[in-house]
């Protein structure tokens, strides 16, 4: 879980959690790996829970600590602190800035924003909008290789069809069983 201290500077907080950064991408990315055969149910965000999650046929990531909520809950708390007095809870009006002030990559928040209430929607552009910032911010960690703007811009409701164009990221989903926890 990301761990927040409101007396931390922006740069020590993202560097002591760089690794629950990353880690939170990933977990959540791999998420949607699994959900390559699944057509989504809009799912209102106070509704959402394993059970949920069960219920309605999504197969999700299985450790009990690592649900879908958390990582949402996760995002949030690394948008929160990287959009600071801007952020909103559904970053329709947040204006991403970096550590200087500067906006961030504003043309590519302001064509896709999340026009309804679909809980992956919100969640797969927050994954992708981190990957601008964390990119900017920290300059590339680990996998995280690609800020995938045009994945962005073609964003759509049917999960199945989404492609990544990183031979990385396609190794690493390709080299692991869907049916592995987490690691």
């Amino acid at each position: 879980m990301i761990k927040m201290d409101n007396k931390s500077a922006k740069e020590d907080v993202i560097v002591k959690n760089k690794g629950s950064l990353i880690q939170t991408i990933k977990s959540f990315e791999r998420c949607m790996a699994d959900m390559k055969s699944t057509v989504l149910v809009p799912t209102r965000l106070n509704d959402i829970d394993s059970q949920t999650m069960a219920k309605s046929g999504v197969n999700c990531i299985r450790s009990d600590n690592e649900n879908l909520y958390n990582v949402y809950n996760d995002l949030q708390k690394i948008s929160k602190l990287l959009y600071g007095d801007r952020h909103q809870s559904d970053l329709k009006y947040a204006n991403p800035m970096d550590l200087n002030g500067n906006s961030i990559s504003k043309s590519l928040h302001n064509e896709c924003l999340p026009k309804d209430d679909n809980l992956l929607t919100k969640l797969d552009y927050h994954v992708r909008h981190m990957r601008v910032i964390l990119n900017e911010l920290c300059g590339t960690a680990g996998y995280i290789t690609n800020v995938y703007k045009e994945d962005v811009q073609n964003m759509h409701m049917n999960y199945n069809h989404i492609e990544y164009n990183n031979s990385e990221i396609k190794h690493y989903y390709t080299s692991n069983s869907s049916n592995s926890p987490i690691s």
